[in-house]
């Protein structure tokens, strides 16, 4: 059996709040028609709301504003999300800094990495052992010297010689 492959977060909770407010799937579609979201059909929501299809970002806030819900209301919440997904590792104090929202916060977390994310390990200190040699500086060779190019004795004829007068004058 093939592992189900979602489309999308937000089409179970599109379905809960299309129910809570009485609409079928047709008069859902039939209201998201009239604000300009034309090309969603019956079918379509169906797809979306069983995470079979995609939602473009428009899509989303057309049904926020047809659902009179604000969008994050759309996502699952962690503990639906990462119910059969496994949860990624991240910083302890990353995730702390992501919930303050702080740019201090942040920063703190970038400067005391405390999870199980692997830091890149550092650079092992330069010794007279461990140094490379130094580089030759690389000299270039002095540029040819510029020789005027010898003349060409004339390259072309300009026209055939004329010719020789007969010596005794007779043609």
């Amino acid at each position: 059996m093939s592992e189900r492959r979602f489309r999308n977060l937000i089409g179970p909770q599109i379905r809960t709040l299309r129910k809570q407010r009485g609409l079928t799937q047709e008069e859902f579609a039939a209201q998201l028609q009239l604000i300009g979201a034309s090309g969603l059909d019956r079918g379509k929501i169906a797809k979306i709301e069983t995470q079979i299809r995609s939602v473009f970002d428009y899509e989303w806030l057309a049904f926020s504003k047809i659902l009179h819900a604000p969008v994050e209301k759309f996502l699952p919440s962690d503990s639906d999300f990462y119910d059969g997904i496994p949860r990624l590792s991240v910083w302890e104090s990353e995730e702390r800094a992501l919930a303050e929202g702080s740019e201090a916060a942040l920063a703190r977390a970038a400067r005391k990495p405390k999870g199980t994310l692997a830091t890149p390990p550092a650079a092992p200190p330069v010794t007279p052992d461990t140094a490379p040699p130094p580089q030759q500086p690389v000299s270039t060779p002095p540029p040819a010297p510029s020789v005027p190019p010898a003349p060409v004795a004339n390259p072309t004829p300009s026209a055939p010689p004329a010719p020789a007068a007969p010596e005794n004058g007779v043609a």
